[in-house]
C-alpha cells in the first residue's frame, strides 16, 4: 500500500499500525472506519508481519494495539477477509483472537495473478472480530479456543479421501465438519487443478450453510494432513417483556434469557431495572437474529401499556409474526 494512501486513511481516521525491531519495519496493519450489515467497524484492509519474524507474536501484538485503536474512537468490532483454506490465518484468526465468520464472499478479488494465488479462486471469508465479545476477551486473556483432534460427531459437509474433496449429504446437525487440506500450497504447487477443485468443492459445500445463517464455532484436526471448520446454528435472539417492583414495563433483547434475567435481578441488567429490583418476565418472543430482535424492540417500546400488557394475556400471541415462547 502506497505510503500516501496510507497517510490518508490515517488523516481520515483510519488506524496505521507499525511494528519494529530497532529501526527495522518488521510488521504493520492498516484499516479505515466503514459499516459492514448496518453496523460501524473498522475495516482491517492489509496485516503482514515479515516471514523471518514471524511466529513470535507480532502479529497478536499488532491486533491488540488496532483494538485498542478502535474502541478509543467508539468502534466495537474489525473486520476484514481470508483466503479459507489457508490453515495458518484460520487458526489465528478463530483460535487466537476469537471472531466468527458466517459468510464466504466469492471471486472477491476477481482475477489475481500473483504467485500466491495465480490460478486459484479469491473467495473469502468475511471475517468479523467482535472486540468486546466474550470469546475476544478470553482470547486476549491468553485462552485458546479448543481444538478438537481425532474422529468427530457431527455432519460431514465435505471431506478429504485419498486427498480429494467429497461433498456429503447435508442432513439436520447439531454441528457440520468441512474438511481441507492442511497446507493447500502444497497441493497447489503439485496439481493446480486439484487445488482449485478444492476451492470450489469448499464453496458448493459451506454456501448452503451459510445462507441458512450458520456460522464457523471452531477448528478441528480429524486427520494429521488436515483441519476441518466447525459450524452451528445460529443463535436464537428473543425479544422480552418485564414487569418491575414498582409497576412499570421494561423491554430487552437477549440471546441467553435466564442469565439476562439473573443480571436485571442483581442489578447488572440495566440502568433502569437495577433501581426497580425484583423484576418479573411477562412474555418473550422468538426471533431470528439480533438484527431483528432489534427491529421488534423497537416496535414493541413504541406501544403503549395496554396494547404491552394485551399481548401479555393472549396466551401464544404472536408479535410481528415471531412466537411467543414464555
Amino acid at each position: 500500500m502506497p505510503y500516501n494512501l496510507l497517510h490518508a486513511v490515517e488523516h481520515a481516521g483510519g488506524i496505521v499500525l507499525c511494528a519494529y525491531l530497532a529501526a527495522e519495519m518488521v510488521g504493520f496493519v492498516a484499516s479505515f472506519q466503514g459499516t459492514l450489515h448496518g453496523k460501524r467497524i473498522h475495516w482491517s484492509h492489509m496485516a503482514a508481519v515479515h516471514p523471518a519474524f514471524q511466529g513470535q507474536g507480532i502479529g497478536l501484538a499488532l491486533k491488540r494495539a488496532q483494538r485498542e485503536a478502535a474502541l478509543g474512537q467508539g468502534i466495537s468490532a474489525i473486520a476484514w477477509t481470508f483466503d479459507p483454506l489457508r490453515w495458518r490465518n484460520a487458526n489465528f484468526n478463530f483460535r487466537v483472537l476469537g471472531g466468527t465468520a458466517r459468510t464466504l464472499l466469492q471471486e472477491h478479488y476477481g482475477e489475481m495473478t500473483d504467485g500466491l494465488n495465480q490460478g486459484l479462486v479469491s473467495d473469502r471469508f468475511e471475517f468479523l472480530w467482535a472486540l468486546k465479545d466474550r470469546r475476544t476477551l478470553r482470547c486476549l486473556a491468553g485462552e485458546r479456543l479448543p481444538l478438537v483432534q481425532g474422529p468427530l460427531p457431527g455432519v460431514w459437509a465435505l471431506r478429504a479421501q485419498g486427498g480429494q474433496p467429497e461433498p456429503g449429504i447435508p442432513h439436520p446437525a447439531n454441528s457440520v465438519l468441512l474438511e481441507l487440506p492442511l497446507d493447500i500450497d502444497a497441493v497447489r504447487r503439485a496439481d493446480l487443478g486439484l487445488a482449485r477443485a478444492w476451492y470450489l468443492a469448499f464453496r458448493e459445500a459451506v454456501q448452503p450453510w451459510f445462507r441458512a445463517s450458520w456460522q464457523v464455532d471452531g477448528l478441528a484436526r480429524p486427520q494429521a494432513e488436515t483441519f476441518a471448520y466447525v459450524l452451528v446454528p445460529p443463535v436464537a435472539w428473543v425479544v422480552y417483556l418485564l414487569e418491575t417492583a414498582d409497576g412499570t414495563l421494561y423491554t430487552g433483547i437477549t440471546n441467553q434469557l435466564e442469565r439476562r434475567l439473573q443480571q436485571h435481578n442483581q442489578g447488572k441488567g440495566a440502568r433502569y431495572t437495577a433501581t426497580r429490583r425484583p423484576v418479573s418476565l411477562l412474555a418473550a418472543w422468538q426471533t431470528a437474529n439480533r438484527a431483528e430482535a432489534s427491529r421488534l424492540e423497537n416496535l414493541l417500546k413504541k406501544r403503549s401499556r395496554a396494547q404491552k400488557l394485551a399481548l401479555v394475556t393472549e396466551p401464544g400471541q404472536d408479535f410481528q409474526g415471531a412466537p411467543r415462547i414464555l
